[in-house]
């Protein structure tokens, strides 16, 4: 059920989007795809990496918008990558900016953590709309050999409150249908230590 329901990631104030528009027209398409610097700490390298690509970086003010070129402030927040696309190509059409335009939405600084007995902890960035907790496990190295896998936490912001989710990656039916199974931007994943990395952790402890 949460696999065939869920749409994607929704886009979120503070999130950094690339947009590239292509027109009929190389003077309408260099005006829409002006070198913008997106203003987020920590996010330099990602933002460098963008404007080597020609790509136009944009961050979601608090309410949401994005001022963009020619057009002013889009309302983009709550939308997905696709329906971002859609929203923008939609705006153009109907300020008669450019007819049939094609319109490329990829998220730029989205990112999650992974904590705890994997391979190796740290932050990752959302590469694609439907990430999943397996994948993003699976880029952290995978869980050790001292991980409770009946037993993984994530920790999301929703509505300004914290909401915590415990998985278990032995049960396929309930992993599936948890909200946690597709991963968010901000969310992050720790993984448990088991019984035996407890005793081994309290051994050395009173070793000391």
């Amino acid at each position: 059920e949460r696999l065939n329901s869920y749409k994607g990631i929704t886009l979120k104030p503070a999130d950094a989007i690339s947009v590239v528009v292509n027109t009929k027209t190389t003077e309408l398409t260099n005006l829409l795809n002006l070198p913008y610097s997106t203003q987020i700490i920590g996010a330099n390298e990602v933002t460098a990496r963008a404007q080597s690509h020609g790509t136009s970086g944009y961050t979601l003010d608090s309410e949401g918008n994005i001022d963009f070129p020619l057009v002013g402030k889009i309302h983009l927040a709550g939308l997905t990558r696709e329906a971002a696309e859609a929203c923008i190509k939609q705006t153009l059409e109907e300020k008669n900016i450019a007819t049939n335009p094609v319109v490329t939405v990829e998220f730029l600084n989205l990112k999650y953590f992974v904590l705890g007995e994997v391979g190796h902890s740290g932050e990752f960035y959302i590469n694609h709309d439907k990430q999943t907790i397996v994948e993003a496990l699976s880029r952290a190295g995978d869980m050790n050999l001292y991980g409770r896998r009946d037993s993984v936490f994530v920790y999301r912001q929703e509505n300004g409150q914290q909401k915590t989710y415990a998985l278990s990656m032995l049960n396929g039916k309930s992993l599936l249908s948890s909200p946690a199974y597709y991963i968010e931007q901000g969310d992050v994943i720790y993984v448990q230590p088991n019984n035996y990395r407890k005793r081994q952790s309290s051994a050395n402890a009173s070793e000391i």
